[in-house]
């Protein structure tokens, strides 16, 4: 099960784009009549997508264990560069996610990006890799520090969906099945790519979900 609204609200505060993207099922096609043309039609790149999904899933991607996995979602994000001119005719990505693999209370996806720039592209989401203490090295106990000390690029996220009205992609993984310690990411389309804008993390199993903010690049000043 994805993200909640609330969740989202709790990361991204208010919308900063005006432009909402069209989310959309297999198939399906929409969009404004103001973007450039199409290099390539949505079902070649569907398949394109499912063979380099395919070619690259690896130990990351074991499918479902209760049967067959479930189609991925497509999403047409519409854009204009920050480089284009004001006039210019806008440009459109498509974002692909495919189901990886599932556990008791966290399910993982990947997700594949094109655009007229780059091609088609898997992607790889930055995160903050953390050093976490705890008073008397107890989990269960109050953080005496925590901060980030390097970042990783991760080929999949965990509980993660794309929310349209935001142009962002937000995950938010369970350490354990009550939720009381946890990661959120959200990272946010721009310029044609996903960056990591805010990052909160629960890092005690105490029973209570009170998650600290350790990355900021979303909220106003």
């Amino acid at each position: 099960m994805g993200p909640t609204r609330f969740a989202l609200m709790m990361l991204a505060g208010t919308t900063l784009f005006g432009m909402p993207a069209a989310a959309q099922q297999e198939g399906a096609a929409s969009g404004p009549s103001e973007v450039a043309p199409a290099a390539t039609s949505q079902n070649d790149l569907l398949r394109q997508a499912r063979e380099l999904f395919e070619a690259t899933r690896g130990d990351t991607c074991d499918g479902s264990a209760f049967g067959e996995d479930p189609p991925p979602e497509i999403h047409t994000i519409s854009f204009r560069p920050s480089y284009a001119d004001d006039e210019a005719p806008l440009e459109e990505a498509t974002l692909f996610r495919f189901f990886c693999g599932a556990g008791a209370y966290n399910e993982t996806h990947a997700y594949f990006l094109h655009t007229a720039f780059d091609g088609l592209r898997r992607l790889a989401f930055a995160e903050p890799e953390l050093q976490i203490r705890h008073e008397d090295e107890d989990s269960e106990k109050p953080v005496e520090e925590m901060r980030i000390i390097g970042f990783t690029a991760q080929p999949v996220l965990v509980n993660s969906e794309f929310v349209a009205e935001e142009h962002a992609i937000l995950s938010h993984a369970k350490w354990r099945g009550p939720g009381d310690a946890s990661a959120t990411g959200l990272w946010l389309f721009r310029d044609g790519d996903f960056s990591l804008v805010r990052y909160e993390v629960d890092p005690t199993y105490d029973g209570e979900i009170n998650p600290q903010t350790v990355l900021d690049y979303y909220s106003a000043p």
